[in-house]
This record gives C-alpha cells, structure tokens and sequence, in this order.
C-alpha cells in the first residue's frame, strides 16, 4: 500500500497537526512508524520529530554521548517550533520537567520561585504541574522543600 496524502504536508512544522490527523486510522500508520524511529523530521505515522527524539532520549544509556545528542535534538526542534522554555521543552516532549532544568542548566531554585509565585497566585498543585509541564507529586515535592519558598501546600 501507498500514502496518497500531499507528502509536503507530513514535512511542515506548522502543519503537524493536520499531518498527524491525517496517519489517524491509516492501515500503514504502525509499519510507518517502525520504519521512521531514526527520521529527525517529518511526521511518520502519527508520531512527531520531538515525540521520536524524546523516545531516543528516554531509551539511551544515561551519561552517554548518544543521550546528549538525542536530547540536544529535541532541544533544537523544539525551538524551531518556538518552544524554548523549559516548561514547553518539558510538555512538547513529555520529558520530566527536572530532567529537562537540569539539562538545560536551569537551576532548581528557579522552579521554586516559578511555584511559590503561582501557589501565591492561588493556583492549585495540578494546575501548576500542568503549567510547568511536571507532575503534581513533582510540584509538591518543590513546595515541601526548604528551598520552595516557604509556600505550604
């Protein structure tokens, strides 16, 4: 079988979206996506450039040349997309949000000043996670410790 969708379409980063409606229910989206683990760009089967570099990322060997440059691949699409904050490098890839500070040389007292001024706000522990791209447990943690600016949960 043969794709019969504009391949244009699958290799434009601000048609992603369309593109990846377009492999939904697609009798070749699981073979495409098999064949394209090592693509950096272009949708195959759904799955993005970012999805497919975190997935490298989360599979290399920790403290590895190869983990560095899968996640320094992310990083780049990211900000090719715009994303370039650590919350939006942390939601677009669905890596962990402490994973991503620590590679991108963010220092955590930064993420305590980003909770406690959004607890002041008033914001609640899931909508702060879902704000900084973290878990909730994540968020808790950092306002239980000494240094997350004092604000109880």
């Amino acid at each position: 079988m043969t794709c019969y969708t504009d391949p244009e379409l699958f290799f434009d980063p601000a048609r992603e979206g369309e593109a990846v409606e377009a492999c939904a229910g697609c009798p070749l989206a699981v073979s495409c996506v098999a064949r394209s683990e090592d693509e950096e760009y272009g949708v195959w089967g759904g799955s993005t450039p970012i999805e497919r570099a975190a997935r490298r990322f989360s599979r290399a060997t920790p403290n590895t040349s190869g983990r560095d440059q899968a996640f320094a691949l992310v990083v780049e699409l990211c900000a090719e997309r715009g994303i370039t904050t650590v919350a939006g490098v942390a939601a677009a890839s669905r890596i962990r949000w402490d994973v991503v500070a620590k590679r991108m040389n963010v220092d955590a007292t930064e993420l305590d000043r980003q909770i406690a001024a959004l607890r002041a706000e008033g914001m609640t522990l899931a909508a702060i996670a879902l704000r900084l791209g973290c878990t909730k447990d994540f968020v808790f943690r950092a306002v239980r410790r000494p240094s997350g600016g004092g604000v109880a949960a």
